[in-house]
């Protein structure tokens, strides 16, 4: 299970993480915003289980490269 991805496009950042809460519960944690810029979001989901993680994480590489996003290293 990845812990954390990055996907950057030209102006814009989308931050992945995966982890567990204090409760045991496999949360997926997304954050984005504009790179060099203060704004942004976040939003984080608590998933049902390992197979539901992966099937949304797959969602999301499916979405970030339809808009132009690419896979890049963690800062």
């Amino acid at each position: 299970m990845p812990h954390l991805i990055r996907y950057e496009s030209a102006q814009r950042y989308y931050l992945v993480r995966c982890a567990r809460n204090l409760f045991g519960d496999l949360v997926l944690s997304r954050y984005w915003g504009g790179l060099g810029s203060r704004r942004g979001g976040e939003r984080h989901a608590v998933m049902a289980d390992a197979d539901a993680l992966a099937q949304a994480l797959a969602e999301i590489a499916r979405r970030r490269q339809q808009h132009g996003y690419v896979e890049s290293r963690p800062r």
